[in-house]
């Protein structure tokens, strides 16, 4: 039925997306924990080093986590030079898991394994904030499940639409922080979403830790207000979990897809 159809069905707007969270968990209005989670690769253009660096600047009553890797191995390399980086350039301390014996940085594993890492910081007002990391997974709804609020910084560039990371954090029914062009294609008025308006791609990490200083303020002060906004949402009630588990159900069902598609070829 595709065949000769294929550049007919290239910019098709919705992910396929089958729901897969436990409906005795689906009932549930808010997550089990405060924590503000980012996932998927680990890798520079989806964003976990600029979330890293901006932690400390989330509500202290939240965990900051960042959680996956990357099959082609940047993502232990990654997820090590993000530890390093923010205890050696922006006030973070903690300790990285192992087997070896601590190091100077209190690092105690290699750089080719994806070992957690746990980083703690006061900020101003004497609130500690936490930030770690959990390695890979591949139990995405588990990992979602305990998030409160889900970010999403993927680099303009590289995004295409809404990402199937996003869908799932929707699915285990997190609030959800991504960039307002993630809905370009797809539009936002079925999704129940915080959006970033301003910003573009995610700062990465050189020599002297995360390049603060190509940060444009406006994109900055951009992901922190809505990650704020996530939270207020939460805190007033308003976060409806049914909202976006409804478009999925009614937007991303790959039945409704394929019946879709076939109509249009």
């Amino acid at each position: 039925a595709f065949a000769g159809h294929i550049k007919k069905l290239q910019p098709w707007p919705w992910l396929p997306y089958r729901r897969r969270f436990e409906e005795a968990l689906a009932t549930q209005q808010i997550q089990r924990d405060w924590v503000i989670g980012l996932g998927g690769r680990f890798v520079t253009n989806k964003g976990h080093h600029m979330f890293g660096w901006l932690a400390d600047r989330f509500p202290a009553r939240y965990k900051a986590r960042l959680f996956g890797s990357e099959s082609g191995g940047a993502g232990p390399s990654s997820s090590y030079e993000v530890y390093e980086a923010l205890i050696k350039h922006h006030g973070w301390s903690g300790a990285r898991s192992g087997e070896s014996d601590p190091d100077a940085l209190n690092n105690r594993g290699d750089k080719i394994h994806c070992w957690p890492w746990w980083l703690t910081k006061e900020d101003e007002n004497g609130n500690i904030h936490v930030l770690e990391y959990t390695g890979g997974y591949d139990n995405p709804m588990k990992q979602w499940g305990e998030c409160a609020i889900a970010v999403n910084m993927t680099s303009r560039k590289f995004a295409v639409g809404l990402e199937y990371t996003s869908l799932e954090a929707m699915d285990a029914g997190c609030a959800i922080v991504l960039p307002a062009y993630s809905l370009q294609r797809t539009g936002s008025e079925q999704y129940q979403v915080h959006m970033m308006t301003k910003f573009t791609a995610p700062l990465t990490i050189g020599r002297n830790g995360v390049r603060v200083h190509l940060a444009d303020p406006e994109e900055v002060e951009d992901v922190i207000d809505a990650v704020h906004r996530a939270d207020a949402s939460i805190q007033r009630g308003q976060h409806d979990p049914a909202v976006n588990r409804a478009a999925i159900n009614q937007y991303h069902d790959p039945q409704h897809l394929a019946r879709v598609i076939l109509e249009n070829v």
